[in-house]
């Protein structure tokens, strides 16, 4: 299982994995769009990479993105949910659920 660091391009994949994370029960709660219009969603990846912010894809041997684990540093003024302080990054992993059960989620890790 390939890992490479997340770079610009990756955004459209890391918000299908944020949307992922979001509809973590497997019940399709949310959208992309709902995500990208909501404050609180999108400070994950809005303008992904800024400084600071670090994460790998992992992908299959033929190079197709599975998975991905990403961090940034938010503010004390627009915590995220898993907000603990400004040093602390919040953590962000998902995998496709076509890919799950197959080791993709402890390889980014």
């Amino acid at each position: 299982m390939p890992v490479r660091p997340a770079i610009a391009r990756d955004t459209d994949f890391l918000w299908r994995v944020l949307l992922e994370a979001y509809n973590w029960n497997g019940e399709q709660r949310f959208t992309v769009e709902q995500l990208v219009a909501d404050p609180y969603a999108a400070r994950y990846l809005v303008g992904w990479p800024r400084k600071g912010d670090f994460g790998v894809v992992n992908e299959t041997d033929a190079g197709e993105p599975v998975g991905a684990a990403w961090a940034r540093y938010l503010p004390e003024d627009e915590p995220g949910y898993g907000f603990v302080a400004p040093e602390v990054p919040e953590l962000t992993l998902g995998v496709l659920p076509e890919q799950r059960d197959r080791g993709h989620g402890r390889a980014p890790m």
